[in-house]
């Protein structure tokens, strides 16, 4: 409800019908979702061409830090040097560990904060995978 009425006041402020705002909301969450699974989609194909000896580091933390060079001082590159490949936060398959974290981790209203739990719990269930943050 209290979206709709966003929404509306966001019509009438830029100038469109409410049906055409809707539309294009619907379009970009589309759009968004697609993204994430192409993301998911990549980071498999990326951990399924490790050879046996292999190994990633998932970049855990804020995206805005993470995948940020200037913020991550170049820590992708770096791993890369040292043949370790780094994985975004965005690129592991996070939907079972969500499901299990939320209950044990009820007060992390924050999904920034349960994304990165639930990176931990892939880590840990994950063997050729280690975190670098």
């Amino acid at each position: 409800e209290l979206l709709a009425r966003e929404q509306d006041e966001l019509a009438r402020l830029v100038g469109v019908s409410r049906r055409e705002l809707r539309r294009a909301w619907e379009e970009a969450a589309a759009a968004q979702r697609a993204f994430h699974a192409a993301c998911r989609q990549r980071g498999q194909e990326a951990l399924a061409g490790l050879g046996p000896d292999g190994r990633a580091a998932v970049l855990v933390g804020r995206p805005y830090n993470t995948a940020d060079p200037g913020v991550n001082a170049g820590l992708p590159l770096k791993l890369r040097r040292l043949g370790v490949l780094p994985l975004p936060i965005d690129f592991v398959p996070l939907e079972r560990e969500l499901d299990q974290i939320t209950a044990p981790c009820d007060n992390m209203f924050w999904h920034a904060g349960q994304r990165i739990l639930a990176t931990a719990q892939y880590i840990r269930r994950t063997p050729r995978l280690s975190a670098a943050d």
